[in-house]
């Protein structure tokens, strides 16, 4: 009997430990994410094409760290953030004419404001765009690399007419703001109708829509279609005026119908 209340006493006491350094564990999990957020806002910040690849290797590394975090946890791991080159084609077919080829740290004023891009490749795979100038194709298109790039599409089942492609590290006033192109994002796997608007400003309602704690505005009463923004902490509620009306919100995958809400005036209400 003393025998097996000391070794249950140990096991308690393991436990214990064990929960302690959970805790540790999970408090600097949090706060590697949270510098993760902060390097995504610097790389907008930052100007030169070295200072842009200095960032981009802090937030790998930070992102190897949450990684390491996340499996001693037991938690699932995200795949790592890729900022693979996107090769610009003048054939629909990806087939011949290479044009150019371009990352997200490409200087895109070195490209011809006349030269045409019919197409692109990204991880092997081409893709028909709408034909555009080749410096118009690397602003739009050279953050495509990156696992968590969202494409814009000028239709609302996102089956053709690829308007552009932008990820957190995009920097969306170099985007058209000229026409509606952007009525459907396709995120991941999943195509999602959105408020028809320009690429530019899809681009800054939607820079936070892989972001877990993203909050999602839907001008739809069953958060159904017609997606408006999603924000998080980072989200700069006064960006995104002049989008639609907000009338439901989406939190931890809940919709509820609101009361009718500008959008700013919503952002701040229902930012995380």
């Amino acid at each position: 009997m003393k025998k097996s209340l000391l070794v249950l006493a140990m096991l308690t006491a393991g436990i214990a430990v064990q929960a302690a350094d959970d805790s540790r564990v999970r408090s600097g999990l949090m706060e590697v994410q949270s510098a993760q957020s902060q390097t995504q806002i610097l790389f907008n910040e930052v100007t030169t094409p070295q200072q842009k690849e200095r960032v981009r290797y802090i937030s790998q590394k930070l992102a190897q760290a949450e990684n390491y975090l996340q499996q001693a946890l037991n938690l699932p791991t995200n795949p790592p953030h890729q900022g693979q080159n996107v090769e610009f084609f003048r054939s629909d077919s990806c087939s011949s004419e290479l044009v150019g080829v371009v990352n997200p740290t490409t200087d895109c004023n070195r490209f011809s404001l006349t030269e045409k891009v019919w197409a692109i490749r990204v991880n092997g795979q081409c893709q028909d765009i709408d034909d555009t100038t080749a410096q118009n194709a690397c602003r739009m298109y050279q953050n495509a690399g990156n696992t968590e790039a969202v494409k814009v599409y000028r239709s609302d089942s996102c089956g053709d007419s690829l308007s552009g492609i932008f990820s957190s590290y995009t920097n969306c006033d170099t985007l058209s703001d000229s026409s509606k192109s952007a009525w459907a994002i396709m995120v991941g796997n999943q195509c999602k109708d959105v408020a028809d608007t320009t690429l530019k400003k899809s681009c800054i309602a939607f820079k936070a829509i892989n972001s877990p704690r993203a909050v999602k505005f839907y001008h739809s009463d069953s958060c159904g279609d017609e997606l408006v923004a999603a924000v998080d902490r980072n989200t700069n509620c006064e960006s995104l005026v002049g989008l639609d009306k907000v009338w439901a919100v989406e939190i931890n995958g809940q919709c509820q119908d609101i009361s009718d809400l500008e959008i700013v005036p919503a952002c701040q209400r229902f930012k995380p």
